[in-house]
């Protein structure tokens, strides 16, 4: 079949679950160009000298500061539908103003192609993703900050030293921690209190928890990575993730995130979940080359995009908005004066690198990050490993900069596994690369790659999975 048909064809089978980022099947669209259309008018497209290399890879990690995972989700089946409510669309609107997190000693650094904590030491990070604060600040389950197991617990920003308490659950023979990096989902439109996000899990109140939490993880030892996991232009309410960041908001957003946790340096920064855009214009129909520097120019440089169906988008099917580019996102974060590492992911789902290298933004920090997501049905598995690894290597990329898997993920609540969630975290380890399994969720249900059972830390098969593994690698 053609490659628009394909698409539609793995869409149709592939993403019903809630969260389409499990099934990151838009590698695909990258491998190939696809023949629907859209108008997509970029800056400059023309890719940056790829860097070369700056330091030896790492195969074998050193462990860093203890870190444990995070409990999650209730079991209602979170609603998937965009809300539009009348609110300010410009940058500047918001209604709360940032306090910043206090300083700690715990860091985290990159030095060439690996991270170091704050005595220079490499380290890997490794741990979990602990879904909920993207989705329940804006959806009715009750609302709250984060999910619980009595739908109520959540509301409270206490909870969080309770969030940490079962992440520190997992723990190693001899008790060292097991999990040493947790990966936060943030909703844009909740952190600014904005288009109709519930004000009492919103704005100055959703702020508070956020960093009632960091600080939490981080006096437990753990690392925290923040997720621009949900957002959305205009005056729609984000209840899911966008093809690409936004210039309404999330410029905003991540300068606002920014001048909050700047003096936190175990916080990194994960740019945009799954970043998705493409090129479907008449011009780039025929030509992969042209679409796909098209699609990461407006990626790294801005654009004003085109919805189309195929870009898998609630409610938005058509209509266009305005980009904000890595390069604006990193700009806005240095602007604040914050050094904190920042993570960028490949387009097609985080999936596809192939471009990372000759578009990514400059940092005048020297302080990036490859962010990767791969899943059984994604284009880039270890089942293709001899692509994956070429994909890492494909302009030094992997002997430049640290590579982070900030999700992995097997649909497997009982049974055998396949083989996929082992083999992806060994792959990681001999390579030196750092990964977080999605997710310590147990809403999420089989539906979605789980890793608990119980908030309180009981694993399913695939959790069970990567505990064991994980506490091979504490220490």
């Amino acid at each position: 079949m053609d490659t628009a048909a394909l698409v539609r064809f793995l869409r149709a089978r592939l993403f019903r679950g809630i969260r389409v980022s499990h099934l990151a099947v838009a590698a695909f669209i990258v491998l190939a160009p696809a023949t629907s259309v859209n108008s997509c008018s970029t800056g400059s497209t023309t890719p940056t000298d790829p860097t070369t290399t700056t330091a030896p890879a790492t195969t074998a990690p050193a462990t860093t500061a203890p870190a444990t995972t995070a409990p999650v989700t209730t079991t209602t089946t979170r609603p998937t539908t965009t809300t539009t409510r009348p609110a300010t669309t410009t940058t500047t609107t918001t209604t709360t103003t940032t306090t910043s997190a206090p300083a700690t000693g715990l860091a985290l650094r990159v030095s060439g192609n690996h991270f170091v904590n704050a005595a220079g030491q490499t380290i890997q990070l490794r741990g979990v993703n602990r879904p909920s604060t993207e989705y329940r600040c804006v959806q009715n389950i009750p609302y709250g900050f984060v999910t619980d197991d009595n739908g109520s617990d959540g509301q409270s920003a206490a909870y969080a030293s309770k969030v940490v308490a079962a992440l520190q659950s997992w723990t190693a023979p001899g008790g060292a921690p097991a999990i040493n990096t947790v990966r936060i989902p943030l909703n844009e439109d909740c952190w600014l209190g904005i288009n109709g996000a519930t004000p009492a899990y919103a704005g100055a109140a959703y702020q508070n928890f956020i960093r009632t939490l960091v600080t939490a993880l981080t006096n437990a030892g753990m690392y925290t990575v923040l997720d621009l996991h949900w957002s959305a232009s205009g005056a729609t309410l984000p209840t899911g993730q966008d093809v690409a960041p936004n210039a309404d908001h999330s410029i905003t957003f991540w300068s606002q995130v920014a001048s909050t946790f700047k003096g936190s340096p175990s916080v990194a920064f994960d740019l945009f979940n799954e970043p998705h855009l493409w090129c479907y214009s008449s011009a780039c129909q025929s030509n992969y080359t042209t679409a796909s520097q098209t699609a990461w120019g407006c990626y790294r440089d801005g654009c004003t995009y085109g919805y189309l169906p195929d870009d898998n988008v609630s409610g938005r099917t058509s209509g266009t908005f305005q980009v904000a580019g890595t390069q604006q996102l990193v700009n806005a974060i240095r602007a604040q004066g914050a050094s904190n590492v920042i993570l960028i992911a490949g387009l097609g789902y985080a999936n596809a690198l192939d471009n990372w290298m000759a578009y990514k933004p400059t940092d005048p920090q020297n302080q990036v990050a490859v962010a990767f997501h791969t899943y059984p049905n994604s284009g880039a598995t270890v089942n293709t490993q001899s692509y994956m690894d070429s994909m890492m290597t494909k302009g030094g990329l992997n002997t430049a900069y640290p590579v982070y898997i900030g999700e992995f993920g097997e649909f497997l609540c009982s049974g055998a596994s396949t083989g996929f969630t082992a083999s992806t975290m060994t792959w990681a380890d001999t390579h030196g690369y750092s990964y977080t399994a999605w997710g310590w969720d147990k809403g999420e249900g089989c539906s979605g790659p789980t890793l608990v059972s119980s908030n309180s830390g009981t694993p399913t098969a695939f959790g069970s999975i990567v505990q064991a593994h994980l506490r091979t690698q504490a220490g």
